[in-house]
């Protein structure tokens, strides 16, 4: 047989090297197969952190409209307030009794008006 022809110390070095061949075969498909999982792994990764950050801007658009509309009507009840203020005193300032030292009828009113 042609394997007893070659001498033992090559047919050991050719057995190392295929078996270093083979390993070095196995490694190689290893190693790509982490950085093609590492790749996908990191690609996904990103994904949800954009994923994330357009939820999350979305939420502060949408709180922030909330916040602006509520401020609208704040805003609406201190000018409603601000009226209703100026009519009691223009009221007051129109008062006939308003320079007596106890209340008039007229002065009751405005008073439970501000209840």
């Amino acid at each position: 047989m042609i394997w007893n022809l070659i001498p033992a110390p090559f047919r050991i070095g050719l057995f190392v090297a295929l078996l270093l061949g083979a390993a070095g075969l196995y490694f190689t498909v290893r190693h790509q197969a982490y950085t093609d999982g590492f790749a996908t792994a990191q690609a996904e990764c990103e994904r949800e952190k954009q994923e994330q950050a357009d939820a999350n801007r979305k939420v502060i658009q949408s709180a922030e409209k909330r916040l602006m509309d509520a401020a609208n009507e704040l805003s609406l009840k201190n000018m409603e307030l601000d009226d209703a203020l100026e009519s009691i005193s223009a009221a007051a300032d129109a008062d006939p009794d308003g320079a007596l030292e106890c209340l008039g009828v007229d002065s009751l009113r405005r008073l439970n008006t501000i209840r």
